[in-house]
């Protein structure tokens, strides 16, 4: 129930109204000059990746020749490797994640990217379609009630934050899987750690 102010001049709860010194803004820092979009918006893909198989523990390209990364390697849907694509960075730029055909099993995490720290996670019922019938579960985790899910081998790619639509469940630690290939609500962040 929040409002986007759509002129200058406007309050809104996510933009600065530069004419108001009194307007909400959501920036980090509660002025216009701090950091925004730190709640959906876009996801934003990062570099942690499933293995292929429980035998194979290279990372995965993406599911099919159709859904992928770009990354030359295996796909976990297919036998098939991609090669004509881009080489894997060094095994420092990237997390890698053991293999599941379940988004649930959330023992995989790692200390350190928000997808252990956060537990436990639980399954809520997302909405109601009709008296007594209710559409697919939602997983949240404890923090803020971000959704949580696990990459699996239908899609080994993490991506982070959600989109506008996600609404409240949408935020920094949200995590979900995606099958490597990139789409018109995908983005990304470059982050800097020193």
């Amino acid at each position: 129930n929040k409002s986007e102010g759509t002129k200058l001049s406007e309050n809104g709860d996510f933009t600065y109204n530069y004419f108001d010194t009194r307007s909400k803004t959501a920036s980090t820092t509660g002025n216009y000059t701090g950091v925004y979009d730190m709640s959906g918006g876009a996801w934003d893909f990062v570099m942690g990746v499933m293995q292929v198989s429980e035998e194979n523990s290279s990372p995965a390209s993406g599911v099919d020749a159709s859904n992928n990364s770009g990354f030359n390697g295996y796909y976990t849907k297919e036998s098939e490797t991609k090669i004509d694509g881009l080489p894997w960075p060094s095994k420092k730029y990237y997390d890698l994640y053991e293999f599941s055909t379940s988004t649930y099993q959330y023992q995989r995490g790692k200390l350190g990217d928000a997808t252990k720290e956060f537990g436990p996670f639980s399954r809520v019922l997302y909405y109601r379609i009709s008296s007594g019938e209710y559409g697919p579960a939602r997983i949240i985790s404890s923090y803020n009630a971000d959704s949580a899910f696990f990459v699996y081998s239908s899609a080994p790619w993490f991506v982070r934050g959600g989109s506008e639509h996600y609404g409240a469940e949408s935020g920094i630690m949200h995590f979900a899987y995606a099958n490597g290939q990139g789409a018109y609500c995908y983005g990304f962040r470059i982050i800097l750690t020193l």
